[in-house]
């Protein structure tokens, strides 16, 4: 996958791209202040992984910034020093959110190192988090509309998600609500017009997530979101979190 404009080419890295990459990271007569040239280990083994894409500017033929980690867990993104401000790093974040999107990877979640950085993210829609040992983290939700299909009929949808103690505790308090618009075929499918997901580092002390899915008044399921029968259902698990975009119901 690669994406094009006039004046530069995203794809992922080849072997030339991170020897230059090393080659402005170490070599620029300039101080350490700024650059990641400390984690090259980890730059060069993503790159080996495949992981590693990288910002060429077609005009020199040259990679100036590069990111790692997809937008789906800590990595790094770095433009080099005297191409900043030009853009380059929001354009490298809106190619990781289309991977993300063709993947079904809905719930991105960065580290925000330097904390000089949180502004950045925080301006293309991320959300500042803090972890206990005081990082600074920040994460964003990709909402996902669909169109339902013409000739379903209406029905009413809730889903909540629960700390695991709802399996001993009817009092405990969801998560989080949803109650989406949503149409029933007649094969029993039932479509929602827009995703439901939950993002599981919001909860950290929640240890198994539940699911509890109604439709029509109805309880279809109400367990842990992990089990294959929450699966066959429609939850979908991702790398942060579960997700559901349609309902099926359970064969008799």
């Amino acid at each position: 996958m690669s994406a094009k404009t006039t004046n530069q080419v995203i794809r992922h890295s080849t072997n030339r791209d991170i020897r230059e990459i090393k080659k402005w990271l170490f070599c620029d007569a300039q101080s350490t202040e700024g650059t990641f040239r400390c984690n090259w280990n980890l730059i060069e083994k993503s790159h080996k992984n495949g992981d590693l894409i990288v910002y060429v500017e077609s005009k020199s033929d040259t990679a100036v910034a590069y990111q790692f980690g997809s937008l789906c867990c800590p990595g790094i993104l770095e433009v080099r020093r005297d191409m900043r401000r030009k853009g380059i790093g929001r354009k490298l974040v809106e190619y990781r959110i289309a991977e993300a999107y063709a993947s079904d990877e809905c719930l991105l979640h960065i580290q925000c190192t330097p904390a000089t950085s949180i502004p950045f993210w925080q301006r293309i829609g991320f959300t500042l988090i803090k972890s206990k040992s005081g990082e600074q983290f920040a994460y964003r939700i990709l909402e996902k509309k669909h169109i339902v299909p013409a000739n379903g009929k209406t029905v009413n949808v809730k889903i909540r998600f629960f700390p695991e103690d709802k399996k001993w505790d009817r009092k405990i308090r969801a998560y989080s609500v949803a109650k989406p618009p949503a149409v029933r075929t007649s094969d029993g499918v039932i479509h929602l017009n827009e995703r439901v997901s939950l993002f599981n580092l919001l909860h950290p002390d929640c240890r198994d997530v539940v699911v509890e899915i109604k439709v029509a008044g109805q309880c279809w399921y109400c367990n842990k979101a992990k089990y294959p029968e929450a699966e066959q259902i429609g939850v979908k698990s991702c790398l942060n979190g579960f997700f559901i975009d349609q309902l099926f119901p359970e064969e008799k």
